[in-house]
């Protein structure tokens, strides 16, 4: 585990190049961290953005998913974003077991804004950018980082991504686990990101248009960013329209997709039984379904040129977690041959 510093304040108090600067001295000091930036996030997830305030609360919402991806994955980040609202920094602060906020200010005249901005209550560091050169800033964000424990990065060469789509039922949950598993034994660095656990997320249990698209998106991305740092990853994703899979593909540079087979009627019957186990279980808690439940695909496009196929009607999992893992080392090692 890792953790993950934020740096906000108002326009104006220089949070962006305190922040690359920061950077730069902790890669120089052999402690590299990954710097994620409010307006990079925005160009990935919001291409056509509205600007509206339920907008807002689902970008700022996948900023925190990613930076808590990296940082579970043992990878430190350093953010930087305003994020006006403290509710957001203090929703980063409750996931992230190690997290540091640092607020930058200005003296004189406050610089406008479009939206009041909420300063942080306890933040680790107050810096007054007016006297303090980006460069001194920087330093003291960079002694905050270097004094967390931190496991060696993989070679960024070792980052990969394999997308697992079918049908909901298909078996793609418990054959991403198995194969996650062998590549841990293997001691390779990997992790899971499953569609639903980032919606659950960013939408926080409200589902709508706007936050499937931005999940989706947000799923893509935190893909992108784990493999570009070294980390194998494998999305567990039915994403029924082709068009996410083919903008991952687009999007990330060692990629491969899986196509799970399973007749309709047998995917169905698995999703009843999931779906009856949470219901039980939602009715002796007193508690509702959990939003992130069964998925439902009634409009599924398969992909057309997937690296592997495997039907899992007629292969077990251990099996086709096997076709996985040997898909993942092909890809680390550069080669997506297509496998029937």
């Amino acid at each position: 585990m890792s953790g993950a510093v934020w740096i906000t304040g108002l326009p104006g108090t220089g949070r962006s190049d305190v922040a690359h600067v920061a950077v730069e001295a902790l890669g120089a000091a052999d402690h590299p961290v990954e710097l994620l930036e409010l307006c990079e996030i925005r160009r990935v997830v919001t291409p056509r953005p509205s600007r509206s305030a339920a907008e807002r609360e689902l970008v700022y919402r996948a900023l925190v998913f990613v930076a808590s991806a990296l940082a579970e994955a043992g990878i430190p980040v350093v953010i930087d974003a305003a994020a006006p609202r403290r509710a957001w920094r203090d929703l980063a602060r409750a996931v992230i077991s190690r997290f540091a906020e640092v607020e930058l200010t200005i003296q004189g005249e406050m610089p406008p804004t479009s939206e009041p901005y909420e300063p942080a209550l306890t933040p680790e560091l107050v810096i007054d950018t007016t006297q303090e050169p980006p460069r001194i800033a920087a330093a003291r964000i960079a002694n905050l980082v270097a004094a967390w424990p931190c496991a060696p990065r993989p070679p960024a060469d070792a980052g990969c991504v394999v997308w697992l789509t079918g049908l909901p039922g298909s078996g793609k949950t418990t054959i991403a686990s198995l194969a996650a598993q062998a590549l841990t034994g293997r001691g390779a660095p990997v992790r899971i990101v499953d569609f639903a656990d980032v919606l659950g997320f960013v939408a926080d249990r409200s589902w709508s248009l706007l936050a499937e698209d931005i999940a989706y998106r947000t799923l893509i991305y935190t893909a992108k960013r784990l493999s570009a740092a070294g980390v194998a990853v494998i999305v567990d994703a039915t994403a029924p329209s082709r068009t996410w899979r083919e903008l991952a593909r687009e999007t990330i540079g060692r990629f491969a997709e899986v196509q799970l087979v399973c007749p309709r009627t047998i995917c169905s019957g698995r999703e009843r039984v999931v779906r009856w186990q949470l219901e039980g279980c939602a009715h002796r808690r007193g508690a509702s379904v959990p939003a992130a439940g069964p998925e439902i695909a009634l409009a599924y496009e398969y992909a057309l040129c997937p690296e592997v196929t495997i039907y899992t009607d007629v292969e077990d999992p251990w099996s086709a977690a096997e076709t996985v893992l040997r898909l993942v080392l092909r890809v680390r090692a550069g080669g997506t041959e297509l496998v029937a």
